[in-house]
């Protein structure tokens, strides 16, 4: 009768899972692994929502072989909390495994791991393209945060590869730089009011024009709020408004004194009172001819 090997020398085979939501919970494993020196297989899954809690975790492990290789393909969101782990390490001189994550969101909170680590092999690869990553960074080595790790117990010099692809945006792209001296309102008042009550006062938005990506506000308009019909009799029944002649100004050409003594500049001596009103040039008479003869006082 034939026993079973101290130590199994074959490779895993390989899982593949397909669902919508993937939930793995208080201690619970999907996995593909090795407990001797045969290669891990690989693990692969789809899904639209990877849930891991409290110590839930998808790995690909070998005993002292090649660590196995994981590739989640995720449609929503992969979430990690309360110490659950990826993993797909290697022990013994077996080298670290490679993971693969393609999700739009990864939050791993609460020392939850994303490891390609190896016992004295070189670490493995860990590649992730997110939209969003949050609770969690590259570290070099495990600590009691969440991290993601291909390390390697001789050293930095046998460390894996950590490769994180985010979208290009840079925090401080849409911040303006402030002047080191802001300008102090206080130093802008008149200090030489004799009333002693200086006052800075700012009006309206001080010619600066309206945001062009803020709402239309609506403008106050002149309405005619009269009854049209009225309106139109009044048109219909109104006279014509006389406009007054200009009347034509006439040159002085000499003065007269009146009754109450005021002196008056006239064009044209009246006949009426040409005896009893002096001209600029003294008295005046006419002959039968029509002709003035002037006469001295």
């Amino acid at each position: 009768m034939f026993g079973l090997p101290e130590r199994p020398t074959g490779n895993s085979g390989n899982l593949r899972i397909e669902t919508p939501v993937l939930t793995v919970t208080d201690g619970a494993r999907v996995n593909v692994q090795h407990d001797g020196t045969g290669n891990a297989g690989t693990l692969s899954i789809d899904a639209d929502l990877i849930r891991l809690d409290t110590g839930g975790g998808i790995s690909a492990t070998t005993q002292s072989g090649e660590g196995g290789n994981i590739a989640l393909n995720i449609q929503e969101t992969l979430q990690m909390r309360r110490q659950s782990q990826i993993s797909a390490t290697a022990g013994g001189n077996g080298n670290g495994g490679n993971i693969a994550i393609e999700t739009p969101i990864l939050v791993a909170l609460e020392n939850s791991d994303i490891s390609a680590n190896a016992g004295f092999g070189r670490g493995g690869r860990v590649r992730i393209a997110a939209q969003g990553l949050f609770g969690t960074a590259f570290r070099e080595t495990l600590t009691p945060q969440s991290g993601i790790t291909a390390s390697s117990e001789p050293g930095a010099e046998f460390s894996g590869i950590v490769e994180i692809q985010t979208p290009d945006t840079e925090p401080n792209a849409g911040l303006v730089e402030l002047s080191a001296n802001p300008i102090d309102p206080t130093a802008l008042i008149d200090r030489g009011c004799a009333s002693g009550e200086n006052q800075f006062v700012i009006t309206g938005r001080g010619g600066v024009p309206d945001d062009p990506t803020a709402t239309l506000r609506e403008s106050p308009s002149w309405t005619d709020a009269r009854d049209w019909r009225e309106v139109g009799n009044d048109l219909a029944t109104s006279e014509p408004v006389a406009t007054p002649e200009a009347k034509q100004l006439v040159e002085a050409t000499g003065w007269v004194r009146r009754p109450d003594g005021v002196v008056e500049l006239v064009a044209v001596v009246p006949v009426s009172d040409w005896d009893s009103r002096q001209t600029c040039r003294g008295r005046s008479r006419s002959d039968s001819s029509g002709v003035s003869h002037d006469e001295n006082p």
